[in-house]
């Protein structure tokens, strides 16, 4: 059988040995199981970093490809631990909302990791990615099916769903996340150009719409209208403006600067789209 591949994600730093531990446990129940990092680096307990994180990755991992994904501030608590198949793909960890966005008009089956033949025994009640998740993510990359791990559950706890209003000549959203340059994703997407159209199909909702003169779009935040434009260098160094990013959504980015820094918007702030 085809070896498969375990891609990690987790908000546990590169100062602890813990990412390290569970990549032992992998190694130890399936030897040769290839790992990859996505990042250790969410903020700490931050569920719905994490899930946007993983959204913004999924796509772009092959099929066959299992996600551990550990960002859980309730280990030990009776939140239950899930593996999730999704298009071929398979996502392990806590039932916390943290499969939320990549659930969004997707079709799935869901387990609950119950059965101790697949865990570490006397799990401890703070290293649930050592002793659950690590051990099922091996165990599933040996080919043992969702349904050997428990119960099926189709109740999972869900993230708020992001603001992602459609209307006449408006299309308002939020700020969900940044990265690391500053450039701040919106919840306006995923966009698309077509000829002189923009074609708007919303990541949330099968809801859809043409813009068909992109000329009068602008992007407002605070009390700020920036452009809409294709590249980086677009704009003069240091300014600000709103580009469709490699995930489709809608970005309040800056050339060589922080958007983030500049124009001070955070989590959850207002960004509309705008056009005659």
């Amino acid at each position: 059988m085809k070896p498969k591949v375990i891609a990690l994600l987790t908000d546990f730093g590169n100062d602890d040995p813990y990412v390290g531990i569970m990549k032992g446990v992998i190694s130890d129940l399936a030897p040769g199981t290839q790992t990859i990092d996505i990042t250790h680096q969410v903020p700490s307990g931050d569920i719905q970093r994490g899930a946007f994180v993983l959204w913004q990755t999924a796509n772009d991992f092959l099929k066959d490809t299992i996600f551990l994904c550990v960002i859980d501030p309730g280990v030990g608590s009776d939140r239950k631990g899930l593996i999730l198949q999704k298009n071929g793909k398979i996502f392990i960890g806590p039932d916390n909302g943290l499969f939320t966005y990549i659930l969004y008009n997707s079709q799935f089956s869901c387990w609950e990791l119950s059965n101790p033949q697949y865990q570490k025994e006397a799990a401890s009640a703070t290293f649930h990615g050592r002793d659950v998740f690590a051990p099922a993510a091996a165990y599933a990359a040996r080919y043992i099916s969702g349904n050997q791990f428990g119960n099926k559950i189709s109740d999972l706890c869900c993230l708020r769903t992001p603001i992602l209003n459609f209307e006449e000549k408006s299309l308002n959203g939020e700020i969900l996340s940044h990265d690391h340059f500053g450039n701040l994703f919106t919840s306006i997407g995923r966009l698309r150009y077509q000829n002189k159209s923009l074609v708007i199909r919303s990541w949330i909702d099968a809801v859809e719409l043409v813009i068909a003169d992109i000329s009068s779009i602008r992007i407002k935040v605070n009390d700020q209208n920036l452009p809409l434009i294709k590249t980086y260098s677009s704009v003069e160094p240091g300014m600000c403006a709103g580009l469709i990013g490699s995930t489709g959504l809608l970005e309040i980015v800056a050339n060589q600067a922080s958007a983030k820094s500049l124009l001070g918007l955070k989590k959850g702030n207002a960004v509309s789209l705008l056009w005659d």
